[in-house]
């Protein structure tokens, strides 16, 4: 099989670009077979007999196929072919796999593992930085497009300097979206990934502006609601510009591509001075948000399709990221829900401890917070005060709910809480930063506590925290043996134990913190006791 040399480089350069991606890549040019560039254990991996006859049989299948499909090899798993020409003569192709985690799950991967003689484990972590993290149908399509740039690009050397400039562009574009892409798994802040995709968006197109607002009320993602994220610049008034958009959102219908907003249809080009593109963001059928670009600069001043096609690509994205963050925060409620039922289930056993767990959780996270603790630090030591005692499911109620004195007997079986609630907790993974508050958090500053005596900073800071603030709440509350402390003795209660029972800085900390809510949560667990 002859080639042009002009034509010979697009599949070196398609290489590059998916090997930059972390994209694994083999090509049949010339009858000439190559392999992911690899170490170790994915080298093997990729040239086991195994995997070479499975990339051979799909690359020889598209030299001959007039319009070569994707070869679906596995769940998710896929070949993609892109094939070399010049004229209309076929001189090679290529396969790009593109595989999420499902596939390292798969029958196929340990029987490629098994013909490579790697262990599992071993290929899947070599694997692990070439899996694909977003949408892989609109990566797939992005590389097409940069593919057939290449060609072209290939084809008309007159036109070279021109299409390098689209090249690079193109390849901007698909090393945007691998990047928020990899970012959408690495980030639970809504308002931080938007934020991002907005900025870098404006960083690619050719505008002055980018814009992404979403609806009021946001039933799927609150943090969302009604936001508005303006990155670059406009001369618009701000009030004006954040309500034409608001009004333009409205407007908007499912099923809409990206369009030039109407002088006579909208405002916004008139008040920018220039002309707009607007696309939905949509999520479960119904529109959800808008992305917006105006004011476009450079030499051509025309908004070209491929800009408004990159523009609908990231509405996409953001459907996408949109939808994954309704599920993740509907998953969380039900989990955060379910750990609320089991505690206050604890917690109802004895009608003076109703509400314990929730309020030793809210003083958990305040003090964290007063401490600056970043936001997940704090939710973390919130939900350790929400399940710091769910080990007394297994103490008998008798010892629980014993008004008086309890036997030593009575007193060790207490002592073994913290363990049974490690243990009940310790295969959750969302839980794994919480396990050592729940079960360190009966341990004293002076060694005296339990149930291994640590003492100081052996002593996880999450139990320091979680010590203090179950005593707080132990001391201020009514029990059947006694009433509540004023706040005054509380807190006289902390000075003179601070360096003995509790880590004296997080004594200190007290005072800095605002206990309104905690109050109006104990007067709420009042009247309800009252009630009972």
């Amino acid at each position: 099989m002859s080639t042009s040399v002009k034509s010979r480089p697009t599949h070196r350069e398609l290489a590059r670009h998916c090997m930059e991606m972390g994209l694994l890549t083999w090509h049949l040019v010339r009858d000439e077979f190559n392999e992911p560039d690899l170490d170790g254990c994915g080298r093997r991996w990729c040239r086991s007999p195994r995997a070479r006859g499975l990339v051979r049989d799909a690359l020889e299948s598209w030299l001959s196929e007039p319009s070569p499909n994707r070869r679906e090899i596995a769940e998710g798993a896929a070949f993609a072919p892109f094939v070399h020409e010049h004229g209309a003569h076929r001189f090679g192709v290529s396969a790009v796999l593109l595989a999420d985690e499902r596939f390292l799950e798969s029958d196929l991967f340990r029987g490629i593992c098994a013909s490579a003689a790697v262990a599992r484990d071993e290929a899947a972590e070599a694997l692990q930085p070439h899996l694909v993290r977003s949408d892989a149908l609109g990566l797939e399509r992005l590389l097409h497009d940069h593919h057939r740039t290449l060609i072209e690009a290939a084809r008309n050397e007159v036109a070279l300097d021109t299409f390098s400039d689209e090249l690079a562009q193109s390849y901007e574009e698909i090393a945007l979206f691998y990047r928020l892409g990899r970012s959408m798994t690495q980030t639970s802040d809504p308002l931080q990934f938007v934020e991002q995709t907005c900025h870098e968006v404006c960083q690619t197109l050719p505008f002055d502006w980018i814009c992404v607002i979403f609806t009021r009320p946001n039933r799927f993602v609150a943090a969302l609601s009604g936001r508005q994220f303006l990155a670059g610049s406009h001369q618009a008034p701000r009030l004006a510009f954040e309500l034409e958009v608001a009004a333009q959102l409205k407007s908007m219908q499912v099923g809409e591509r990206p369009a030039l907003l109407a002088s006579d249809e909208s405002g916004l080009p008139a008040l920018v001075g220039a002309e707009v593109i607007a696309n939905p963001i949509t999520h479960d059928g119904k529109v959800v948000g808008a992305i917006l670009a105006g004011n476009k600069t450079g030499p051509d001043p025309e908004v070209r399709s491929a800009e408004m096609n990159f523009l609908e690509a990231s509405a996409d994205l953001l459907g996408i990221y949109h939808e994954n963050m309704a599920r993740f925060t509907e998953q969380r409620s039900l989990f955060l829900g379910t750990l609320g039922a089991l505690t206050a289930s604890i917690d109802a056993k004895d009608r003076y401890t109703r509400g314990h767990s929730e309020r030793v959780a809210l003083l958990a996270g305040l003090l964290a917070g007063a401490a600056g603790f970043d936001t997940e630090t704090v939710e973390c030591y919130r939900i350790g005060g929400l399940v710091h005692d769910v080990g007394k499911i297994g103490i008998p109620e008798a010892v629980l709910c014993k008004k008086g004195r309890l036997t030593d007997e009575q007193f060790a079986q207490i002592q073994q809480h913290p363990v049974i609630g490690h243990q009940i907790l310790k295969d959750i993974p969302p839980l794994a930063r919480v396990l050592p508050g729940v079960l360190h958090h009966h341990e004293k500053w002076d060694g005296s506590g339990y149930p291994y005596g640590l003492s100081g900073e052996r002593i996880p800071q999450i139990a320091r925290v979680l010590c203090v603030a179950d005593s707080f709440d132990a001391m201020s509350s009514t029990r059947s043996y006694r009433p509540g402390m004023l706040r005054e003795r509380v807190i006289a209660e902390f000075d003179d134990c601070a360096g003995t029972h509790f880590d004296p800085e997080w004594c200190r900390m007290i005072p800095k913190i605002d206990l309104t809510r905690y109050d109006e949560l104990v007067a709420r667990t009042a009247v309800t006791r009252d009630a009972a």
